[in-house]
């Protein structure tokens, strides 16, 4: 995640209580330090979209040359 955007956190948990984590992040950032947070329940899925679009990315790179 830190190449793809590196103001994000990923929580990859099908039990995780979202307001509990915001709560005690927001007792270490200021509001408009707070990180961007995505929930996913199966990271499986979100690694094989992100390894399409950098394959995407590359391809159309190499053919813009």
């Amino acid at each position: 995640i830190g190449m793809l955007n590196p103001e994000a956190i990923v929580i990859c948990s099908d039990g995780i209580d979202s307001h509990y984590v915001e709560e005690e992040l927001l007792k270490i950032f200021k509001m408009s330090d707070m990180p961007h947070l995505i929930y996913i329940d199966n990271y499986i899925d979100e690694v094989m979209l992100g390894m399409e679009s950098i394959s995407k990315d590359s391809l159309f790179d190499k053919i813009s040359r």
